[in-house]
């Protein structure tokens, strides 16, 4: 009876686990609730309907009467579905178009799991009623089939993070759905009596639920390269952007010396003359020019200190009050492209929130600074928390053009994680914070920066 009850108890769980893990999985952070309590939830509904499947099993196999028990078996086990696809659809934070897809494509792969598990034991055994051989089939073709899956739902994961509309998304799910059905249908159709031609049709439905899989897989792998080349020309533009700010910072600091040598120049006529009136009403022209056209010196590195003057004249335009701390090692090992796309979506995000504000609540705090081996930086601004809604992706960009924006964060977290680093946001008290931990071990021997600069 103990053994029955076994075999009962392991058939369910090798048929409804797995399923439920993969159709987890490209969510796991995305939940509405604590995962702790999905997790609850999901154990109370198994551990429920176990118990009643696998008495069932036991008296449907010891019962003169089973097929009474037979269907209750089948009603108890689409019972379980339903449950679990309840707390599918209502416990996970995510687009309808989403879930539905990864929903029809697990469906896929447990009907592709019934068919070559229920084909394969009809050789073995007459009683193919959850007897070792299936059970250990089951575990069998789920571990072959286990990396393949869960390539395809990173996949899926990566892909969902894209901007493409919601009405993409449901077309993609027809293909999966599409399939499932028809494989539904195709097996329906009377058999002949003709033994080779019953095997050509199930081989046949074997390949299309096969291809159904390496369809999906191609599908998502062109949404996300066509999301990786988004990146990659957004970030580029805003490197070109930036090169181009330097090489004017450059160029200034050139016209800048230039202009300093004549203006000694001039100054040591005047006082060779002895004409100190001139040379008084000279100096002070020239310091009222200085006071006017500022020139801001934050780092020894050109391009960090090019990109902060830049975004420093963009924050004042829109009178948002500025404080940078740099502390930095001259120079620091952090790759320039990676820089610019860094630092560039970090203000950008810090700008584009100000820009919401009243000009009195605008303010922006920016902290770059050496710890070690890490780099660390620090992004704060206040924010108006009725337009930030969170998203797969980080948040939601409140610019024109949705569809080539929003990305600066998905951007920092990868040049993060390429300096096994973190980058983290938080919101409190309606100020948006980001910091990142980048490993950059500093070169030695060099000087570091300490410059602090308020506005």
């Amino acid at each position: 009876m103990i053994a029955l009850a076994v075999r009962g108890l392991t058939g369910y769980l090798f048929q409804l686990l797995p399923c439920a893990f993969f159709c987890l999985y490209p969510f796991y952070d995305d939940f509405r609730e604590h995962k702790n309590k999905l997790f609850t939830a999901i154990g109370v509904t198994f551990s429920v309907m176990a118990f009643f499947f696998t008495r069932c099993y036991v008296l449907y196999i010891t019962s003169d009467t089973g097929s009474y028990y037979n269907l209750e078996l089948t009603l108890i086990f689409l019972l379980s579905v339903i449950l679990l696809l309840i707390l599918y659809l209502t416990m996970i934070r995510a687009e309808a178009a989403h879930k539905f897809f990864i929903l029809t494509l697990i469906l896929n792969y447990g009907f592709l799991m019934t068919e070559i598990i229920s084909s394969v034991s009809s050789f073995l055994s007459e009683d193919y009623m959850y007897n070792t051989p299936v059970l250990i089939l089951h575990l069998v073709f789920n571990a072959i089939l286990f990396h393949p899956m869960l390539t395809i739902l990173r996949n899926a994961r990566n892909a969902f993070k894209s901007k493409i509309s919601t009405e993409v998304w449901w077309s993609a799910t027809m293909v999966p759905f599409i399939f499932f059905l028809g494989l539904l249908l195709f097996y329906e159709i009377p058999l002949t009596a003709n033994v080779s031609y019953h095997h050509v049709l199930v081989l046949f439905g074997r390949a299309m639920e096969i291809l159904m899989f390496f369809v999906c897989y191609v599908i998502l792998r062109i949404i996300n390269t066509v999301q990786h080349l988004t990146i990659e020309r957004i970030s580029l533009e805003k490197t070109v952007e930036n090169y181009k700010a330097a090489a004017s910072a450059a160029e200034q600091d050139r016209e800048a010396r230039h202009e300093f040598h004549h203006h000694i120049a001039a100054l040591s006529i005047l006082l060779q003359n002895q004409d100190y009136a001139r040379a008084k009403a000279y100096l002070d022209k020239i310091s009222q020019n200085i006071v006017q056209n500022p020139v801001h010196f934050y780092t020894h590195h050109l391009l960090l200190n090019s990109m902060l003057c830049e975004y420093e004249k963009h924050a004042l335009d829109m009178n948002i009050h500025v404080q940078y701390t740099i502390s930095v090692p001259n120079p620091f090992s952090m790759d320039d492209l990676d820089l610019c796309h860094f630092l560039s979506n970090l203000l950008d995000n810090a700008l584009e929130a100000n820009g919401h504000l009243p000009p009195k609540n605008r303010r922006l705090t920016l902290v770059i600074r050496q710890n070690g081996n890490f780099l660390y930086f620090l992004c704060k601004n206040p924010c108006d928390l009725s337009l930030l809604h969170a998203t797969r992706n980080g948040f939601s960009t409140t610019k024109e053009n949705a569809r080539t924006h929003g990305y600066g964060i998905t951007i920092m977290k990868r040049i993060a994680e390429k300096y096994n680093g973190v980058f983290q946001t938080d919101i409190s008290n309606s100020t948006f914070t980001a910091t990142a931990n980048l490993c950059t071990p500093p070169e030695h021997g060099r000087n570091v920066d300490r410059i602090q600069q308020m506005q």
